[in-house]
């Protein structure tokens, strides 16, 4: 490996946990006091000097993370694919939601083996999907059903885009008909009166509790254990409390 490539991989590790860092409202301070150093040695540390393995993953538990799960996320900055697609492939995706399902899958790293085995997916809807995936640029298929994808992990969706009118087509109705009186329903609710410069972030906490909770599912999906698939929606909206529980006229 060329050592401008090893010093490029070395930052891009250490922007990774600032990113980390700065979802989780963690300062140099916070860290000093939690390592037992000063505050100039954690600078020291973020600025690439005197950061070790050992260190890094030390890092990593206050952080909450694994060594491997910061690696991914460098990793995803190292990428040099696109990462936004067009707007015509993007309304072509989710015009199919389960073609959809099926690519954001293949982005959060499952072959196309795992989705046909845990999905319960006949084989040749899987290698309808994934012709379909090609047509619209998005992967390269292989032989043996193997993929490569031809857009980053990370992808940026358009704002305003395919991926809100395809929730509210197909999936909001899963919310809209769940029973949330039953002894397993999986919720949780509160009102608040909140600033927007506080929503703002809720919404980046929020965007980190889903990734965590991905992440924590995706690592099991070796695992012989039972489960069973879940949709997550993890939301705020506004309302009126002198409108609360009142039919509208």
């Amino acid at each position: 490996m060329r050592q401008s490539d090893s010093h490029r991989q070395v930052a891009t590790l250490i922007q990774a946990l600032k990113q980390l860092c700065r979802m989780r409202s963690l300062r140099y301070r916070e860290i000093a006091s939690l390592m037992d150093v000063t505050e100039r040695t954690v600078k020291r540390w973020f600025a690439g000097s005197g950061l070790t393995l050992q260190i890094a993953e030390d890092l990593c538990n206050i952080l909450g993370v694994t060594f491997m799960e910061l690696c991914e996320v460098a990793k995803e900055d190292l990428d040099t694919r696109p990462n936004r697609l067009g707007r015509e492939q993007e309304r072509l995706l989710f015009a199919d939601l389960q073609l959809a399902f099926v690519f954001i899958l293949l982005t959060r790293g499952w072959s196309a083996q795992e989705i046909q085995r845990d999905c319960k997916m006949p084989e040749a809807l899987l290698v309808e999907h994934l012709v379909k995936l090609e047509k619209l640029r998005l992967v390269e298929l292989l032989p043996g059903n193997k993929v490569r994808l031809l857009f980053a992990r990370n992808i940026h969706w358009h704002e305003n885009s395919e991926v809100g009118r395809a929730f509210a087509r197909g999936l909001q109705n899963l919310f809209v008909t769940m029973d949330f009186s039953r002894p397993n329903a999986i919720w949780s609710s509160q009102v608040v009166n909140i600033s927007a410069q506080a929503l703002d972030d809720v919404l980046v906490r929020l965007q980190q509790l889903t990734l965590d909770i991905v992440q924590s599912a995706d690592a099991e999906r070796s695992s012989a254990a039972g489960k069973s698939w879940h949709v997550l929606l993890l939301a705020a909206q506004p309302f009126d409390p002198l409108k609360l529980g009142r039919e509208p006229t």
